[in-house]
């Protein structure tokens, strides 16, 4: 039984539960003789735990060339690539990168059969997770997990770990469905998904997942792999309708995914709907996201929001003309449902500025509707009691929102 041992047998039978209780590497399809190793996330290098995936010529030798060519196609793709990893030295609640490295890719093309000419895996890929979910078993690194990391990769130093898992849970809901039907979208849908099993899943073109595998498979720099995953994190497109025309609203999942999770989140809620513009300074900006106009259409009232989201504008792109920000108090992490529409390049609000050091994070511009904003924009503005200054004296209203697929 060389290359199979019993501590990969089960696995055989885990199979039928999507593949529960051991690690599985998988990019086009699944791969195998891959090098799987675990460390703790912020100290890559000390290694805790390792170990080889199966290859189809572990299979033959363990099976029987006869029995292996008598297993459906299907399942001959899903039993490649697995293994399991000593968990005895994991502790539960610390944060751990999981690496895969090498091997061959036996579906390169993303089929649901082994390729007759299986693709040597010259990079590396990775998944983050925490130590109980490595204990739990049942772990894809894939390149979905690929691109999770390397969106965070740059940015630990200034998170906790706690906002390591908020980031990580952010980005999951941009790219996928609930795929471990738990009725919850977080990370641990990402480290469920096998492209196998689970293109369907992803919410944008399978084609881009695709791309960042096969970058991984060349073993491409690390810079050409962070342009991929961006591409992978995607884009989604919001149709805002004012009393004065449409927004075509692009968010930046890359950049700021925690504030653009929690603006789609308003938006799925239907919670800007009847939001008046309540600020206008033309040449600057728009406001809106806050005060709601009642039954009756004779006043208005603030809405309430959910917890406010940290401060990514470190990561994000500048305050130009047509870029969608967030509002915020002098905490720079008070940002909640209120955001404002550069209609001017407003550098000054950008992280590191003299005016505003922590800065306004940028979630989204626009891709159409430049007139809408320089329309409200030029409405009269006075003081209103309650609300504030340069309230614009003609109500404007965001009438109806939509994230299209």
């Amino acid at each position: 039984m060389s290359g199979i041992n019993s501590s990969r047998l089960p696995c055989i039978v885990l199979v039928t539960f999507l593949l529960g209780g051991c690690f599985q590497a998988n990019l086009g399809g699944t791969t195998g003789s891959t090098l799987l190793s675990i460390a703790p996330l912020r100290d890559p290098g000390l290694i805790i735990t390792q170990a080889s995936t199966s290859s189809e010529a572990d299979w033959i030798d363990y099976l029987g060339q006869a029995e292996w060519n008598d297993t459906p196609a299907l399942l001959q793709l899903l039993l490649l690539g697995g293994t399991t990893l000593d968990t005895d030295n994991i502790d539960p609640e610390a944060l751990y990168l999981v690496t895969a490295m090498g091997g061959f890719d036996y579906a390169p093309g993303g089929s649901e059969s082994i390729s007759d000419t299986p693709e040597a895996v010259q990079g590396s890929w990775n998944a983050v997770a925490s130590g109980q979910r490595i204990i739990d078993g049942g772990l894809q690194v894939s390149a979905l997990s690929e691109a999770s990391y390397r969106q965070l990769a740059g940015r630990l130093d200034q998170l906790s770990d706690r906002q390591v898992l908020e980031q990580l849970d952010a980005a999951a809901r941009l790219m996928v469905t609930d795929i471990n039907q738990d009725e919850e979208i977080d990370h641990n849908d990402i480290l469920a998904w096998s492209r196998t099993l689970d293109a369907a899943d992803y919410l944008g073109n399978i084609d881009d997942v695709d791309a960042l595998a096969t970058g991984v498979r060349a073993g491409q720099p690390g810079a050409s792999l962070d342009t991929l995953a961006k591409q992978v994190l995607g884009r989604r497109t919001v149709v805002m309708i004012t009393g004065r025309g449409t927004f075509e609203i692009e968010t930046l999942n890359w950049e700021a995914p925690v504030t653009v999770d929690n603006f789609l989140r308003y938006i799925s809620d239907d919670f800007y709907i009847n939001i008046a513009f309540h600020r206008a300074i033309d040449g600057f900006l728009i406001q809106t996201g806050l005060w709601e106009l009642q039954a009756g259409g004779n006043t208005v009232v603030q809405k309430p929001p959910r917890d406010p989201v940290r401060n990514e504008s470190r990561y994000s792109i500048s305050n130009q003309r047509g870029t969608l920000s967030m509002a915020r108090d002098s905490n720079p992490d008070s940002a909640n449902a209120q955001f404002f529409i550069n209609q001017g390049d407003n550098s000054s609000l950008d992280f590191g500025s003299v005016e505003n050091p922590d800065g306004f994070t940028v979630f989204a511009r626009l891709t159409s509707g430049l007139p809408v904003l320089d329309d409200i924009a030029a409405i009269p503005t006075g003081t209103v009691l309650g609300i504030g200054i340069d309230v614009p004296l003609q109500i404007v209203l965001i009438e109806s929102t939509a994230i299209q697929d």
